[in-house]
């Protein structure tokens, strides 16, 4: 069900997008330290990583968020209750990035209101 939810958010955010363009880029931190490179991770691990820790997290029940990852970015997409919540998104996706660039489609206020059918 929560992914039904899930996916369902995710196509209302995405069609919406033309009605609050919002979206800024965050650099993610370079991959490897002490000029050590390591491989980077597949798109699918990092999207399974960076989504299943919003799914579990308790600081993320009240947040709906989604995330989708290319071998150049890592889009977090839905709605978080404040600022700090989406902080915490979007650092949370620098983190499991890998070099990627973290795009921020998160919008502030709650979840939206249910439409009726």
């Amino acid at each position: 069900m929560r992914h039904l939810s899930m996916a369902l958010l995710l196509l209302l955010i995405l069609s919406a997008g033309a009605c609050h363009p919002r979206p800024t880029t965050t650099p993610a931190a370079p991959a490897g330290s002490a000029g050590q490179e390591k491989k980077p991770l597949a798109n699918a691990d990092v999207r399974h990583q960076i989504q299943s820790t919003y799914d579990t997290d308790p600081a993320f029940n009240d947040s709906a968020l989604t995330v989708v990852v290319t071998n150049t970015t890592v889009s977090v997409y839905g709605y978080v209750m404040g600022r700090g919540d989406r902080v915490r998104a979007l650092r949370l996706a620098e983190s499991y990035a890998g070099g990627r660039e973290v795009v921020d489609h998160v919008l502030e206020g709650g979840l939206p209101p249910k439409t009726r059918d």
